[in-house]
């Protein structure tokens, strides 16, 4: 009976697996079979392998109950922005910038992608046969309430102050554009707008995901969380989602949020096809259409939608990431390697400009300028970047660390849910699942300055002391192992 079972659930797993795969594999033909015109080159075919390769992979993941919410964004940001997308635009030779390409440059930048996926799953194989060798352990320490209370006190206490320092609370609900201007006459420059709203938006963010984290690994094991904590997540979730509204928020930064929140809620048998599923139709469709209000807010949704062409929307600045790696090579092949100058500056964001005379702009700018763009405030993948840097072999070793990095910490994060334990990596894995699409399209310098207060913040957060307000306890017996400091 039990092998009967077991024969079943085989069946319903390959059979979602094998669902999945075409699925996926037919939407990119369907929307080059409606174009208007089209022409199948060998350009389509390389990109059409990216397709196939993606498709398999989240085919696999979509047939699996294990959570791996790192490689399921990874997989879903290829199959979109270097899959879907690509293949639409190779196809009808339509492209979101000026510009046009022999076919050889557009096999070469499908090269330069499927040579990054094999390196990627080639890294995940070693991280299977070492031992965490090179990630820091400290993500594993443990996350407590005091530190998270800590967090998120005083990030809700400090937001009035802040908000006024912006501007006053209106501008949150003012259209991306009308924000910004309203935002920089009230500082006196771009870095001091920076660093209030890290500090107004980050830490509530943060502190809420810890929170939910905890509470949900109290459930896990039966013990009760006070009414205090409830409250806590209960106003931070609400000051979280009024700073990052969609009207006034980056659509990455709105994406962000919402996907954190999703991927640290507890995992069942299907979160993983309706993750996919999901976010396939979420980037494709809803995605362009969240820029509605960037500009004006008397915009109309109904007629913008009746309005839009699909086909159209998938050759637009979205998503460029095909064409801005197509433009790395003849932009390399002009100006030479940088040979990580753009990773240093990426990695020393926090070097001010004025001490640092040569230090990099981002490469999506350095490209754009390249390449007589006159708007240069364009994306630049975790591809173009490792090409720009090092070519061919950084691509190479880039994406075997990255596939090894993001393979373990995808299994600490699963068996740290699994036991129930609340640690830095319990929180910054889902954090990360829904900021990858950000990182992996780039460019690097924004998205690691921007990762980084997260980090910090999380740190911040595994902070201990003896008289735990949240907890109730006013000294922690000797005994006790430090994990129980999540739980009532």
């Amino acid at each position: 009976m039990l092998t009967g079972y077991r024969q079943k659930n085989m069946i319903t797993t390959a059979g979602i697996t094998t669902l999945c795969f075409i699925i996926l594999v037919a939407i990119p033909m369907f929307f080059a079979a409606t174009a208007p015109y089209s022409d199948f080159t060998l350009a389509s075919i390389t990109v059409g392998m990216i397709v196939v390769y993606s498709s398999a992979r989240l085919a696999q993941i979509a047939g699996s109950s294990k959570q791996q919410v790192l490689r399921t964004t990874f997989w879903l940001f290829v199959y979109v922005f270097f899959g879907l997308t690509a293949f639409v635009q190779v196809t009808i030779n339509t492209f979101p910038w000026a510009g046009r390409y022999q076919i050889d440059e557009l096999v070469e930048a499908s090269a330069i992608i499927i040579v990054g996926l094999v390196s990627f799953d080639l890294g995940q194989r070693l991280a299977g046969h070492q031992k965490d060798f090179g990630v820091p352990t400290i993500l594993k320490r443990n996350i407590t309430k005091f530190g998270v209370g800590l967090v998120g006190i005083s990030a809700l206490v400090s937001a009035p102050y802040l908000i006024q320092r912006l501007g006053g609370i209106y501008v949150f609900f003012l259209p991306r554009v009308a924000k910004f201007e309203a935002v920089s006459a009230e500082v006196e420059s771009s870095v001091e707008m920076m660093l209030v709203s890290r500090l107004l938006s980050t830490p509530m963010f943060v502190s809420l995901v810890a929170a939910i984290a905890i509470w949900i690994a109290s459930r896990q094991k039966r013990s009760v969380v006070g009414i205090r904590w409830k409250f806590l997540i209960f106003f931070l979730l609400i000051a979280t989602m009024l700073l990052n509204n969609p009207i006034s928020t980056p659509r990455f930064q709105v994406g962000t949020v919402l996907l954190s929140l999703f991927f640290v809620l507890p995992w069942r048998r299907w979160s993983n096809l309706i993750a996919i599923g999901g976010l396939v139709l979420g980037l494709v469709i809803v995605f362009p259409l969240t820029d509605l209000f960037r500009s004006r807010l008397d915009a109309s949704l109904s007629q913008r939608i009746a309005e839009t062409d699909l086909t159209a929307e998938l050759v637009q600045g979205d998503f460029d990431a095909f064409q801005v790696t197509t433009n790395t090579i003849s932009v390399v092949q002009r100006n030479g390697h940088q040979l990580g100058s753009q990773i240093s500056g990426a990695l020393l964001f926090w070097i001010p400009r004025n001490w640092w005379a040569g230090k990099p702009i981002s490469t999506g700018q350095w490209i754009a300028e390249r390449k007589g763009y006159h708007f240069t405030n364009l994306s630049a993948p975790l591809w173009a970047e490792f090409y720009v840097d090092g070519g061919w072999i950084l691509i190479l070793l880039g994406f075997i660390a990255y596939g090894y990095l993001i393979k373990t910490i995808d299994d600490w994060y699963a068996r740290s849910v699994q036991h129930g334990r609340v640690q830095i990596i319990t929180a910054l894995a889902p954090i990360f699942a829904g900021y990858q699409f950000f990182f992996l399209r780039g460019a690097l310098i924004s998205a690691v300055a921007s990762l980084a207060p997260i980090i910090l913040f999380l740190f911040i957060c595994s902070l201990s002391v003896s008289l735990n307000l949240f907890t109730g306890h006013r000294h922690r017996p000797k005994n006790l192992p430090k994990h129980n400091l999540i739980v009532d």
